[in-house]
């Protein structure tokens, strides 16, 4: 199974989800870095990817509706807390 992570989550998420079996692909590490919502959205479909990101716009089910992509995971955080912890609580999410 594949995952695209957004670059609006922590670089080390890739660690996390390759120990759960993911191929994983960090936006940041390609030319789409800065794009719009749609243009990834786009390249995870082409992917066949699930995307991993903390942007509320992927959360509006009429712009992406539930059954017309791979999946989407909205992961937010409070500011405050560290890397560290964001993926403690992303294993944690993944196990259940």
């Amino acid at each position: 199974m594949k995952a695209l992570i957004d670059e609006d989550l922590p670089k080390s998420l890739k660690n996390v989800l390759l120990k759960f079996g993911f191929e994983v692909i960090d936006l940041r590490e390609t030319s789409l870095r800065g794009a719009s919502d749609e243009k990834v959205f786009n390249y995870a479909q082409k992917i066949s990817a699930i995307l991993f990101t903390g942007d509320l716009d992927f959360s509006n089910i009429l712009k992406f509706p539930p059954g017309s992509h791979h999946g989407i995971v909205i992961l937010r955080f409070l500011n405050e807390l560290s890397v560290g912890e964001i993926n403690k609580m992303s294993k944690n999410l993944l196990k259940n």
